[in-house]
């Protein structure tokens, strides 16, 4: 209403102004508010003239008495709201109902026992889990079950699920869907029945781990191991009270409302305190994407590197970076603290990063030391499809061809199938539909066919392999166990002669050590002046460096040699082993160690000389072995034997043009010393070396920085890079580059059937005795009187 127009009616109609208190009850206001409605205004804009809100005009015709034009219509409105309002409720109600029968029934979780054996074992132990990818495309609950089975195995303390629970994407999905289904005012609804059937469904999933007898309480309550759990940002999704976008952290906080082992941490991190070591362990769970990288180390290192930059805490004794599907077992030196990536415990189908480990980890801290154990699960999940063992009752010798066919092939379509099966494509479009299930079946062993009309093809159904298939780990292993170690760089100042004597034979010993391997760089060599700039103790030439060196690794394996030959004479008590006995004896990688070794550069400088390297290190060791062993062989009293013959097969060189060697459980080992420099980022060189040698282990060294990396191929299944430290605390020219060192070996036990590797577990050695470096005019003969050497 135009404000001249409301001037006009203010002056006609003599309406005051302001408009005083009460006079709508006089005569004069009654007689105004009724020639307002004589006007044919409309409540609004009697509101205007009257220069009042609209809720105030209300106010005064109803007192007045006086019916404002549209009053009945509100009131109609208002009972209309009313009606409404309970028509809702009563939709709410009738729809709250519907979903309350849509509830399945959730058996009880499995409960599996941890022995009295494995739970006091010495040390502690706890088990990292990632990316079980709740109701996502790779989810798996019997992966879900393996990790559990093994975590009771370990016998572990503690257990931890770093991050990827839930898929994100599938939830936003399954929401979706299930919206388009019903009106907008019931989402709130679909959403709270939704998070509370994927909660009550994990609760069923994931077992119940309960401790032993002796470590209740109270003996009549028992106890359970507690699973620790951080959701990701990234893969579960940002908490929202309201539920809004993603409900990761939400259906975690639900379950742990239903299981009182499960513990939900904080998003992003959180610091694990492993109880009887005095250690800590903090698990990182992404919050934010990463560039997208080639090498498995690059996102986690950035996560610890922010981490570490943004908290004020003190940093832990282990990290454990989980979503990356990786695994990575870094010492610490070179970084400040060590630390592991953890395997993704699903089928990976859409990667974020550089993904390529399905699996399960086991931290063990022992005596001081720390071993990680990975588990492959990737060739179980690789090959699931044979582990349906089931078909449809009265299926025929096609059926069982077209069956086997699909769990080799995957999804197939029908054309395909008369391809390969020979079989004209009539016959098997009838044939096939026996096998086609509208839905999986409940059975454990058969889930029924699945058409996708879309590709066309034939599959078993996703949720069965989802929810009801169990995989199973190989029954029987063969084990291999190395010892690596590179860049010995004996006649240098600063090599820790004394660690390699005292702690090398003990974890030969210890760790039931097969293989030992040398990595090159046995010598320091004199290029770069290495003599005149005082880096060379007792001005040592080449020679007297691989004397040096046959020397220290002489020593190191008849001290083991020695104390396992005796361990094993001592089971001969009615009488001595005879000659084929003795031959066998010492034939045992468990009694004398394999020895394989590579040329490194520093041993190679000599070929610019014409000299052949390493030819005299192992004529001096050779000979040193054969004295030795047949000295304790005499003082034993036993029949002598070919020691030398023996000793020689004990010793391999590899050639560089092929650095390969085949064990005697089938895999095969790589080494090489490879020139060039390190690289900043950890896994880049040992990555390198698993796609070059094409060996299920690889050895590498001369960066003097350690790290263990694995791979998965499809051809070799589970490849594992040892990437070895160096024997130096320091040299001037990493010095003067601000290059920090690892120190070292490391040592690798894997265990493998049909040579797949299905574990590998890594430690290092890295407390050295040296505190700085040897003077350069040191008494070399004296040094190795006081290391106990075995002279040439």
């Amino acid at each position: 209403m135009e404000k001249t127009k409301i001037a006009e009616l203010v002056k006609k109609l003599k309406i005051p102004k302001p408009w005083p208190t009460g006079f709508y009850l006089k005569p004069e206001g009654r007689k105004i508010l009724k020639a307002l409605i004589a006007e044919g205004l409309t409540s609004r804009d009697i509101a205007k003239v009257l220069n009042k809100s609209y809720g105030a005009v209300l106010n005064i015709y109803t007192h007045a008495g006086i019916s404002l034009p549209g009053l009945s219509t509100i009131r109609n409105s208002k009972n209309g709201s009313k009606n409404k309002e309970k028509v809702k409720e009563e939709e709410l109600a009738k729809f709250s109902a519907q979903l309350k029968k849509e509830e399945r029934s959730w058996s009880e979780p499995e409960i599996l026992e941890v022995s009295e054996e494995a739970w006091h074992r010495p040390g502690t132990r706890r088990g990292y889990t990632s990316r079980w990818d709740y109701k996502g495309p790779g989810y798996r609950s019997g992966i879900i079950l393996q990790d559990c089975l093994k975590f009771v195995e370990e016998g572990n303390h503690f257990n931890d699920v770093a991050g990827g629970i839930t898929s994100k994407e599938y939830i936003k999905k399954e929401l979706r869907r299930r919206f388009k289904a019903v009106k907008p005012g019931l989402r709130d609804q679909v959403t709270e029945h939704f998070l509370n059937e994927s909660a009550k469904e994990l609760a069923s999933v994931i077992p119940k781990i309960k401790k032993p007898v002796s470590a209740w309480a109270d003996p009549s309550k028992p106890e359970f191991v507690r699973f620790h759990i951080s959701t990701s940002r990234i893969y579960d999704g940002p908490y929202s009270e309201r539920y809004e976008s993603t409900y990761g952290e939400e259906i975690v906080r639900r379950l742990q409302d239903l299981r009182k082992d499960v513990r939900l941490e904080n998003e992003g991190s959180t610091r694990l305190e492993v109880k009887g070591v005095g250690e800590i362990d903090w698990v990182i769970s992404p919050m934010k994407h990463r560039l997208p990288s080639k090498y498995y180390s690059a996102a986690a290192e950035r996560e610890i590197e922010d981490k570490s930059g943004q908290s004020d805490q003190l940093l832990p004794d282990l990290w454990v970076v989980g979503t990356q599907a990786s695994s990575i077992h870094k010492t610490s030196g070179e970084k400040d603290r060590p630390y592991i990536t953890v395997p993704a415990s699903c089928r990976l189908e859409a990667t974020t990063v550089a993904e390529n480990q399905e699996g399960v980890v086991i931290v063990e801290s022992v005596n001081g030391n720390r071993l990680v154990r990975f588990w492959n699960f990737k060739d179980l999940i690789h090959r699931e499809k044979q582990f349906i063992t089931g078909i449809k009752e009265g299926a025929t010798e096609l059926h069982k061809k077209i069956v086997n066919l699909i769990k080799d092939y995957g999804a197939i379509p029908v054309g395909l199938l008369s391809d390969k099966l020979d079989v004209d494509r009539q016959t098997i479009e009838r044939e096939i539909k026996f096998l086609e299930e509208p839905k999986m079946l409940a059975r454990k062993t058969w889930p029924g066919l699945f058409y996708n009309p879309k590709s066309q093809r034939y599959d078993f159904h996703l949720d069965w392999l989802q929810e009801r298939l169990r995989h199973h780990l190989p029954k029987e292993y063969i084990e291999d166990t190395f010892l690596f170690f590179g860049c010995l760089h004996a006649g240098y100042t600063t090599t820790d002669y004394e660690h390699f004597i005292k702690e090398y034979p003990e974890i030969i010993v210890n760790h039931n050590i097969r293989t030992l391997v040398g990595l090159g760089d046995f010598i320091a060599g004199l290029k770069h002046s290495l003599m005149h700039r005082g880096e060379i103790i007792g001005a040592l030439n080449n020679t007297d460096q691989e004397i040096f060196a046959a020397e220290l690794i002489a020593t190191i394996t008849f001290k083991a040699f020695k104390r396992r030959f005796e361990d094993t004479l001592l089971k001969f008590t009615d009488k001595k082993p005879s000659r084929e006995e003795l031959k066998s004896i010492i034939s045992n990688p468990l009694v004398l160690t394999d020895f394989i070794y590579i040329d490194g550069n520093h041993d190679g400088w000599q070929l610019a000389e014409g000299t052949t390297p390493l030819v005299t290190f192992h004529d001096k060791l050779q000979k040193i072995l054969i004295r030795e062993i047949n000295a304790l062989i005499t003082a034993h009293d036993l029949p002598a034997i070919d020691i030398d013959n023996l000793t020689d097969k004990k010793l391999i060189h590899l050639p560089d043009f092929e650095p390969v060697y085949k064990l005697a459980s089938g895999l095969t080992l790589g080494c090489r010393h490879p020139g060039m420099a390190r690289a900043d980022t950890t896994s880049l060189r040992a990555q390198k070396a698993l796609d070059a040698f094409g060996t299920q282990v690889a050895g590498i060294a001369n960066f003097h920085v350690a790290t263990t990396v694995r791979k998965w191929r499809p051809d070799l299944g589970q490849c594992v890079a040892a990437q070895a430290a160096t024997q130096v605390i320091y040299t001037p020219f990493e010095g003067s580059k601000m290059k920090k060192l690892d120190f070292g070996p490391i040592f690798l036990r894997v265990l493998s059937h049909d040579k797949r590797i299905y574990m590998d577990e890594t430690a290092y050695f890295n407390k050295r005795i040296l505190k700085k470096p040897y003077l350069k005019w040191t008494d070399v003969d004296k040094l190795k009187d006081s290391l106990g050497l075995l002279r040439a």
